[in-house]
């Protein structure tokens, strides 16, 4: 089998799981989008003077979102979370693709991203996008076209074009660079190839995803004579402006038209949003963009720069208008449309975007976590960070800046600032931005973190961080659990081992688990075991091996030795092996009770609740003390200098594991080092890659 990347072998996986799904069941999917149409720019909104008749009637006819949001105040972030339901900082689209014709772009959609259409493409859609694309190039080194991200129709262009009578130029169709002549409005023209391909989908009986991305009402903007005409009486950019939008509202009326007359209509799910807020440091005469009264505009995180017209129909499913108050966003697509397909999401690349399916059908707020943003460049007075949870919006640059805190349900236009008098909450938002940018960082880094357990009764979530190599799976895995005395430590020390494993063609994951003395030895063997079986479903191999470094050593030779998951082997990196008599030397004790104020009897009571050495769980809890024959392979990493697990540790449980006739290695290194440090702790990856393969 030829290597196929990450994204294919995605979609391949989502096939397989709605392949139950009958293909009459499957609702066709739109996603429409405006290019800088403000909150305000409506007639549904209260605008006193756009005409925006057909998404009016949407707004009548179907689900009018009040809070909906664009996954980034510009349009090429928003775009890539509308097909990979993640944040464009997960993936590196950080602003506006920049470039003239002819320039390359400033960022490329990933190519280990999933698209929504990619998942779709092996469930029987047909795909097609129209319109502006602004992820990537159709050719040179920031090649990311729309046939590279799952589309098998496409009319497009790289970037922004004029709204009336746009070159061909910036034009390709389904690879090709477009040479006919192009006049009149642009949104009836992407329009044109778009019902061509809704029309050949029914009439084919195939299930489609359509993406008609238009490019007004953004900058330069015109509109044709029969638009112009419904503003007379006004500023000439208003009347361009307002225009063009109408221009595009009609095109909107079209493709409802079209759905009705091939009886389509009832089960498309038919999106419409904007991809930010309007252009401009305010509105007036040049830049008559309307944020509906809400502060900022594009590029800004505040309400007016992320907040836009947000629409569904499904008549299918929705028999009623209804206006939805719930924190709904562009990520949200994907979720939405695998839940209503039956399709479980890759949990080992998790989504910012949520499935709105519950609601849709009628249900209270689907959200149940919150919805965080980052932006960089120009913010025009905004904080670089944001986050919504239910009435909260925090905006913070996660520094010594003042963090502003508002009440949105009370205070929509972010007049009065409430950090002050909400220190915690503000604490609390802060922490959990912090850990969403340190996920977004680390999933540009190829390390996805994913929650594999969770204790609700204890209020405790397990996370790990999984590096998933290039090319078809299922992979050998490897988990690393992290040192710390029990007590301490994270799952993050190992963010460069991980990513070394991965390019050695191994899946490998770090996980956390509970912590002394807040729980007691042998709660930490039950959490290795629950992140082996959730390795071995999710990844879908059998070929399992652990490894750990110090306190995780320990625990990961108790859970190779225990018998009750089993691994392939087990990589022990200067992990206390018999604890009846391990400690450190004097050196490292007094180091140990300047950072902690502990001592390792200490670190060995707070693990198992006993104190002393001789209690007989203290022998139950040490490696050496459960060697028997058929135990899996073991590699030992030791340096012989080790101050804070002497060797005579590593000698030992050589010394029994040889005894036992169990397959084992040790490497020795000079010197002092501990853990994941020292001299020759280079070797680790490569000595245990050879190791492994050589099972």
């Amino acid at each position: 089998m030829s290597a196929l990347t990450r994204r294919q072998v995605i979609s391949g996986a989502a096939a397989v799981a709605a392949a139950a799904a009958p293909p009459a069941a499957r609702p066709n999917i739109i996603l429409v989008m405006a290019d800088d149409q403000g909150w305000g720019d409506t007639g549904y909104n209260g605008h006193p003077v756009l005409q925006t008749p057909n998404l009016d009637a949407m707004a009548r006819s179907g689900l009018r979102f009040d809070r909906f949001y664009s996954g980034a105040p510009v349009c090429s972030p928003t775009r890539g979370s509308c097909l990979t339901g993640r944040h464009p900082f997960r993936y590196g689209i950080f602003f506006a693709n920049a470039g003239g014709p002819g320039d390359a772009s400033d960022y490329a959609l990933e190519d280990r991203e999933a698209t929504i259409a990619e998942i779709l493409r092996p469930l029987g859609y047909r795909t097609g996008h129209f319109g502006k694309w602004h992820l990537g190039d159709f050719e040179g080194p920031k090649k990311a076209s729309p046939a590279d991200a799952g589309f098998d129709e496409w009319f497009s262009t790289v970037r922004k074009v004029p709204t009336v009578d746009p070159s061909p130029a910036e034009y390709w169709e389904n690879g090709k660079p477009v040479t006919v002549k192009l006049a009149g409005d642009d949104s009836e023209i992407i329009m044109d190839r778009a019902l061509r391909f809704v029309d050949g989908a029914v009439r084919a009986a195939r299930p489609f995803l359509a993406v008609i991305w238009f490019h007004s009402p953004h900058l330069p903007v015109f509109a044709t004579p029969e638009y112009l005409a419904r503003y007379t009486g006004h500023a000439e950019a208003r009347r361009r402006y307002w225009g063009a939008i109408t221009a595009l509202d009609a095109q909107v009326g079209r493709l409802r038209t079209e759905l009705r007359l091939l009886g389509a209509a009832d089960n498309t799910m038919l999106w419409y949003a904007s991809d930010n807020g309007p252009e401009g440091d305010s509105e007036s005469e040049f830049f008559p963009g309307a944020a509906g009264g809400l502060r900022g505009r594009k590029t800004s995180l505040f309400e007016g720069g992320i907040r836009v017209p947000g629409l569904l129909e499904w008549p299918a499913v929705i028999r009623a208008p209804r206006r939805v108050r719930s924190v709904c966003s562009t990520s949200d697509y994907l979720p939405t449309v695998l839940d209503a397909l039956g399709v479980k999401p890759d949990v080992l690349r998790p989504l910012d975007g949520v499935s709105l399916l519950p609601l849709i059908r009628g249900g209270n707020d689907p959200r149940g976590k919150a919805l965080a943003f980052e932006t960089s460049r120009v913010t025009r007075g905004s904080p670089r960070l944001a986050l919504l949870e239910g009435r909260w919006k925090l905006l913070t640059n996660l520094n010594a800046d003042p963090d502003m805190l508002f009440d949105i349900e009370s205070d929509e236009s972010e007049t009065r600032n409430l950090a002050a008098e909400q220190p915690e909450t503000v604490r609390r938002m802060r922490a959990a931005l912090t850990d969403w940018r340190r996920s977004c960082d680390n999933s540009r880094n190829g390390i996805e973190e994913v929650t594999y357990r969770i204790h609700p009764r204890e209020a405790v979530e397990l996370k790990m961080n999984v590096a998933v190599p290039a090319g078809a799976g299922p992979h050998p895995a490897i988990l690393c659990l992290h040192g710390g005395g029990w007590s301490m430590g994270s799952r993050h020390s190992f963010s460069k081992m991980i990513a070394e494993f991965a390019a050695h063609g191994f899946l490998a994951a770090s996980a956390q688990y509970r912590l002394a003395p807040a729980f007691r030895y042998p709660v930490q063997l039950e959490d290795v075991a629950a992140a082996i079986r959730f390795l071995r479903k999710h990844a879908r191999t059998k070929e399992i091996a652990l490894l750990g470094a110090s306190a995780g050593a320990h625990l990961a030779l108790l859970a190779a030795f225990s018998g009750k998951e089993r691994v392939r082997a087990v990589i022990d990196i200067s992990g206390p092996t018999d604890l009846r008599d391990w400690r450190m030397t004097e050196s490292a004790e007094r180091s140990l009770r300047q950072a902690t104020g502990k001592t390792s009897d200490a670190l060995v009571e707070d693990l198992l609740g006993v104190a002393g050495r001789s209690h007989p769980s203290v022998t139950a809890a040490s490696p050496v003390a459960r060697v028997r024959p058929g135990l899996p392979p073991v590699l030992i990493f030791q340096w012989k200098e080790d101050q804070a697990v002497s060797a005579d540790q590593a000698h030992r449980l050589v010394g029994a594991l040889a005894r036992a006739g169990v397959t084992h290695e040790a490497i020795w290194f000079e010197g002092r080092g501990h853990a994941l440090n020292g001299p020759g702790a280079g070797r680790i990856v490569p000595e245990t890659v050879r190791f492994l393969r050589g099972l």
